[in-house]
């Protein structure tokens, strides 16, 4: 299985939207209630402001990701896969190669998971994520890696259009 990202081109922000929808209604449900306006205007602005990567399996779409970069840290808003290639090593072997971009960089990578979502905690604590902090809605969470990637200072520049992953699994 081949798999590869790239920058989401704007004509893909319906599809996106699809699969955000499909992979987080439920569980906004549950907190807060689904407000279709707010979460399509909330997603709207994330879209432009975050780096939003198409996920491709042998050169279909498969998910997104979403990361925030700055200066001093990496937050991974979203890693969304479709269900027909969950539990099938792409969601860890992306997380991977995102982290290990991220510490090349020297900047720690940071993300937060619906404490309501129990499987995806399970995901990242297999991959040796933990929780660092947690309120009413979320779990903050970070990788053992990040206190390396914290002292060491930039390395590698990590912008957008640059981090692409082309692996095999």
């Amino acid at each position: 299985m081949k798999i590869d990202t790239r920058l989401a081109c704007t004509t893909e922000k319906d599809t996106i939207w699809t699969l955000y929808e499909s992979a987080l209604r439920a569980y906004i449900e549950s907190l807060w209630g689904w407000d279709p306006v707010w979460q399509r205007d909330y997603f709207s602005k994330a879209y432009v402001a975050s780096a939003t990567y198409i996920v491709e399996l042998d050169t279909k779409l498969c998910g997104f990701i979403q990361l925030d970069i700055d200066d001093t840290g990496v937050y991974l808003r979203m890693l969304v896969l479709t269900p027909t290639v969950r539990s099938m090593g792409i969601g860890a072997s992306l997380l991977q190669e995102i982290l290990r971009c991220t510490h090349r960089s020297g900047r720690p990578l940071h993300l937060r998971v619906f404490r309501v979502n129990s499987a995806a905690k399970r995901f990242y604590e297999r991959e040796g994520w933990v929780v660092e902090a947690a309120d009413e809605a979320f779990f903050t969470m970070t990788h053992p890696l990040n206190e390396f990637a914290s002292m060491g200072g930039s390395t590698v520049a990590l912008v957008p259009e640059n981090f692409e992953v082309r692996m095999e699994v």
